[in-house]
């Protein structure tokens, strides 16, 4: 210890600092103590700038098989997208650490390494945030200093009980103490669902009194705006809306069966108005079959109602010839067959009027083009209009 203290001492002996002190092997007992603390302090000073800056806030962890991989640091928006914060490097324990100068905003935030994502809920209190995990056994992370980042892990796994059971994941969401973890639970489970729209008001009350001028409310209300705009619009262009009852459909299978639209009630049924010369229906039929597949065994169905049939600007030239008009229809129910079996439509509930744009089963619905689907709750009420783009989304959300 005073072989190190003499060292520090000469390597400092030229400074002004310690000019004049009395030569060595004549120290006094309070010049020992002097230079004893002037040790300590030089100590700690050089302790202090060995361990590493750190930040007002700082958030690290250690993913036990991730060594030397890029590990980022996203924020949620209210909107359910992430921003990249900042990025650093796992060493090779698969430990990392990020450190702000400035305070994190209240928001939800992601730990992302590869294709795994940690989910954070922090405040500007948890200055000290630490992640455990493994990519083998993502789900069971720990987190330390941020007691609602626990919170929100709990309500994950209250979500993903609620789909298994088939509970009800609207009472999850807006069940949550706090008002954030409501948000990030919305739009990972409904992605601005039009018929989730008493939800998301629900969400924005909470937001708005507990966090009045965050970006997460502000967001939140825009979202909800434009929600309310997009019912207001499907509203104007069909005559049945998010919570009416779907009107009955009744008409024959390609083998000549009645196949009722009320016989699927208690599913949730995706009801899909194509033809089999439709370019874009046909597009679209792979991903509805996809669904169809994941989702089927949970209570999904859908009943295909085809526009084929003889196209009224045909009629004339066909007459009030009744062989013309059968061989017609026969035609057209062929090309319905071929498409069904050539797109692999493998439901049960095939119907069709054979009469074109002439049909009266899309009337009801104010269909004008096709494809046009309309997704019909368990309770027989129309979940969403028009689900093409967000498909598995809203059926998720209606099982």
């Amino acid at each position: 210890m005073y072989l190190w203290a003499e060292a520090l001492l000469s390597f400092f002996s030229h400074s002004f600092f310690f000019e004049g002190l009395p030569p060595k092997g004549r120290f006094k007992i309070s010049d020992m103590k002097l230079y004893s603390l002037i040790l300590t302090t030089l100590s700690i000073i050089l302790f202090t700038a060995c361990a590493g800056p750190k930040g007002a806030q700082n958030v690290s962890g250690t993913i036990s098989d991730a060594p030397n991989m890029n590990v980022y640091f996203d924020k949620i928006t209210a909107s359910g997208n992430a921003r990249v914060l900042t990025n650093t490097q796992t060493n090779g324990s698969g430990s990392f650490a990020f450190a702000f100068d400035e305070k994190l905003d209240q928001s939800v935030y992601r730990v992302r390494v590869g294709s795994s994502s940690f989910y954070l809920r922090l405040t500007p209190e948890d200055t000290n945030v630490k992640l455990t995990t493994s990519l083998a056994d993502k789900k069971n992370y720990t987190v330390e200093g941020s007691a609602l980042s626990n919170d929100l892990k709990t309500a994950m796994s209250a979500i993903t009980e609620a789909r298994t059971t088939r509970g009800n994941i609207d009472q999850v969401i807006l069940n949550q103490q706090d008002p954030l973890i409501s948000t990030y639970l919305l739009n990972k489970q409904y992605e601005s669902n039009p018929a989730k729209l008493a939800v998301y008001k629900g969400v924005n009350e909470k937001l708005t009194a507990a966090f009045p001028d965050n970006e997460y409310t502000k967001e939140m209300t825009a979202v909800v705006t434009t929600l309310e705009k997009k019912l207001q619009s499907q509203a104007a262009q069909y005559p049945v809306k998010v919570g009416d009852p779907a009107p009955d459909i009744v008409a024959k299978s390609p083998d000549g069966k009645t196949k009722k639209l009320s016989d699927l009630k208690g599913k949730v049924v995706l009801l899909d108005f194509w033809a089999s010369w439709c370019g874009p229906c046909r597009k679209a039929n792979p991903h509805v079959v996809e669904v169809y597949d994941k989702y089927k065994a949970k209570g999904f169905d859908v009943y295909s109602f085809s526009l084929d049939g003889i196209n009224p600007r045909n009629l004339p030239r066909l007459g009030n010839d009744a062989e013309k008009i059968k061989a017609a229809k026969e035609g057209a129910k062929k090309r319905w067959e071929a498409a069904i079996a050539q797109d692999n439509l493998k439901w049960d509930s095939h119907s069709s009027e054979l009469a074109h744009w002439n049909s009266t089963a899309h009337k009801q619905y104010g269909v004008r083009s096709i494809p046009t689907t309309f997704l019909i709750g368990r309770d027989g009420n129309i979940a969403a209009v028009n689900p093409r783009f967000n498909l598995e989304e809203a059926v998720l959300a209606a099982l």
